[in-house]
Parts: C-alpha cells; sequence; structure tokens
C-alpha cells in the first residue's frame, strides 16, 4: 500500500520488539503503523516525514539479537501522539 509517512517515532539505536511502531503512514485517510518484525536494535531508519513510501520499500534495517524486549519504546512515543 502507498502512502505518505507522518511520523517516525523510533530512533536509531532504540531497542524494540515485534508490536513496537517504526513509522507511521496516512494512506487513504488512515493512518497505518509499521510495526517492527523482529526483537533487536534499530541500526537505521530509512524514511523520513513526509515521505512517499511505496509497497514493499525499507522502512528500517533491525539488528536482531537484543537479549530482551523493551519495556517502553517507540510505542509508547506513538501512543503519546
Amino acid at each position: 500500500m502507498v502512502g505518505n509517512v507522518i511520523q517516525v517515532p523510533a530512533r536509531t539505536g532504540d531497542s524494540v520488539g515485534p508490536m513496537s511502531v517504526i513509522a507511521v503512514i496516512e494512506s487513504m485517510k488512515m493512518e497505518i503503523p509499521i510495526l517492527a518484525d523482529a526483537v533487536g536494535t534499530v541500526h537505521s531508519i530509512d524514511v523520513a516525514v513526509g515521505d512517499l513510501l511505496p509497497a514493499g520499500a525499507v522502512v528500517a534495517l533491525i539488528d536482531a539479537g537484543c537479549p530482551e524486549p523493551p519495556v517502553t519504546g517507540p510505542t509508547e512515543r506513538f501512543r503519546g501522539r
């Protein structure tokens, strides 16, 4: 799904888990969170607010191997919006 990036709550170096929000896109007047698909540390964020995100685009790189998922992280920043 194509969408515009409206929020990037994750930062390089953040510990993330499977439900951590990496970015939020807007498509067809809906806000859609892009979630991490692994437990690890964010190595790089490859999008910015305002970018047009095509289907299948790489949003971030996550280094797997973080010993445990975060207690708080990007998901908490997203909820505080």
